[in-house]
């Protein structure tokens, strides 16, 4: 279909004036979801569904794009004192303005809802923890919880088909931790004769909102050498 362009009237320049605020409202939309975005992750975001917000990211920054593209062809138009029909520029730029920040919103939200319903996130600091001669390992922990209230921990170490005893504790929330953790005998004795072993981390996690979250997590034990072996 053929753009055409036709002398500007005050209809045709008023109708330009309505597109362009709408524009400007757009813009500060996506500017104030991308602010309440960032408070969302000090203060709700514990640890899932990152894809979804980097999209929704994305999405609000296509929108601003567009918003100022937009509002540049505005000008462009207003200068030269001509407007286009239907179809031109400024209108496919608005629609995409407008459809990115209601997709980007749209996910936005879906994040949130994920999340508050959501156990907290247990994260692995490193992939390999030292185990001393009487069988402590200490694990490097985090737990992401989207509040002040901390994770209550239950952890379990599994390997050479074998299973350590349950261990309980309580980390502070967005914290590294060190958490001392006895293996069982076969993995130790394992990862003596060889150096190191492979095992698994499970941890049950909950949070101030009481749901619970459990992730594996597999680890390497490292012997610690040079060490007299405890009775």
């Amino acid at each position: 279909m053929t753009t055409r362009n036709v002398p500007a009237d005050k209809g045709a320049e008023r109708a330009l004036e309505i597109v362009d605020d709408f524009t400007k409202l757009l813009i500060t939309l996506a500017a104030g979801a991308a602010a309440l975005s960032v408070t969302f992750i000090g203060s709700v975001y514990r640890g899932h569904k990152l894809g979804l917000l980097a999209v929704a990211w994305g999405l609000l920054a296509l929108s601003l794009l567009c918003g100022m593209l937009a509002r540049g062809t505005y000008i462009g138009q207003v200068a030269v004192g001509r407007t286009e029909v239907r179809r031109g520029l400024l209108e496919i730029l608005n629609s995409a303005q407008l459809l990115a920040l209601i997709a980007a919103v749209a996910l936005f939200g879906a994040t949130v809802l994920l999340n508050l319903h959501s156990g907290p996130k247990i994260l692995a600091l490193r992939d390999a923890a030292k185990v001393d001669s009487g069988g402590l390992a200490v694990l490097p922990l985090a737990c992401r919880t989207g509040d002040t209230g901390g994770c209550n921990l239950r952890i379990r170490v599994a390997g050479a088909g074998a299973t350590g005893p349950l261990r309980v504790a309580q980390v502070a929330a967005d914290k590294r931790a060190g958490i001392h953790v006895r293996l069982p005998r076969e993995l130790r004795s394992r990862a003596r004769a060889d150096g190191q072993a492979r095992g698994t981390v499970t941890v049950t996690a909950s949070g101030r909102n009481g749901v619970d979250s459990t992730t594996e997590l597999p680890m390497r034990f490292v012997a610690e050498m040079n060490k007299t072996e405890r009775p």
